[in-house]
């Protein structure tokens, strides 16, 4: 009897410290993914950046994130005095740093990629516009022509030795390229630093990589550009980017008429046909050249592009109804 009742205690027992263990576990998977986050003012928008996992390890990752962030403000702002880009658009030449000729090297492949629909020269339409800090007006017909003198990267840009030119009266604006440049240095520091997860909001453009919290998909929406009201919504484990163009981020006002920044090179006035453009990939420097790739293309032709490259792509059309692309299906749930 009294083997039979010590047998019961050792069951108890194990039991115990089974259960213990579990709940010892459980907890500490908890307490390495709680979640850590900050804020701050970069290239002309907010920077959010949420991350799980051990909170000391999780500040420093994103010491270390934002920084290498504000370095590619510093390399590629339009606005600040001593960038390099900056430099390069005042003094017509500069020898680039490492990063800075990384920068011009991924816009030269855009470029080529686009077959010219993205092409930082459009900045000689911005300038004439107005949407550097002067007064907005609207360019006519022959005013455009002479300034199509400027666009093309290849007729523009050269390099000669270690130098970089660009031809006088052109002018290069790298914030169609430079965003998702800094999402991507942002997320190689949290993914050296072995975070559980992460998700990076540049105004508005997404990155999500690794595990949330709770273990439930990234879950984000996509807003209609018009309302507060969300057109879709995407669910995902893999990491994705997930960039939107629109004609409502940046514009000038010309006679009680809004005139937005994605402009249509060939013509030299702002693309017609699209509210908004979402763009989901793998990597946020492919996010954001594709969305303005779509963006201005006419409808035909992007619908054509999306289902020839497979692109997960949510349109807004200017007039008729939101259309998804093909591979866009498998990833917005309406």
């Amino acid at each position: 009897m009294a083997l039979k009742n010590m047998s019961k205690i050792v069951r108890i027992i194990f039991i115990l410290i089974l259960v213990f263990f579990i709940y010892f576990r459980e907890t500490k998977k908890h307490e390495l993914f709680e979640k850590t986050e900050r804020s701050e003012k970069l290239m002309d928008t907010i920077v959010y950046i949420q991350v799980y996992g051990d909170p000391e390890i999780a500040s420093r990752a994103l010491d270390a994130a934002f920084k290498r962030m504000r370095s590619v403000e510093e390399i590629a702002s339009f606005h600040l005095p001593k960038s390099e880009l900056n430099l390069l658009n005042v003094n017509r030449e500069i020898v680039p740093s490492a990063s800075f000729s990384e920068i011009l090297e991924l816009s030269s492949k855009s470029v080529k990629l686009t077959e010219g629909r993205f092409d930082p020269t459009f900045a000689v339409f911005h300038k004439a516009y107005g949407f550097y800090g002067g007064t907005p007006r609207l360019p006519n017909e022959a005013e455009i022509t002479e300034l199509k003198r400027f666009i093309g990267w290849n007729r523009v840009i050269s390099q000669e030795g270690n130098k970089v030119r660009i031809a006088s009266g052109a002018l290069l604006d790298l914030s169609g390229i430079a965003g998702g440049f800094a999402e991507a240095a942002a997320a190689e520091e949290l993914r050296k630093a072995s975070v559980k997860g992460f998700i990076i909001d540049d105004g508005g453009d997404l990155y999500m990589e690794g595990e949330k919290g709770d273990g439930s998909p990234w879950k984000v929406g996509v807003r209609d550009p018009r309302n507060e009201s969300f057109m879709a919504v995407v669910e995902t484990f893999s990491p994705n980017a997930i960039s939107t163009s629109g004609d409502y981020e940046r514009y000038v006002e010309i006679d009680g008429k809004r005139y937005h920044h994605i402009f249509d090179v060939s013509t030299g006035r702002p693309a017609p046909w699209y509210k908004s453009v979402t763009v989901i990939a793998s990597d946020p420097r492919d996010a954001e050249i594709q969305t303005k790739w779509v963006f201005t293309l006419p409808p035909e032709e992007a619908k054509k592009l999306c289902n020839e490259k497979n692109l997960p792509v949510l349109v807004f059309p200017a007039t008729g109804a939101i259309w998804v692309s093909e591979e866009g299906k498998n990833f917005f749930q309406q």
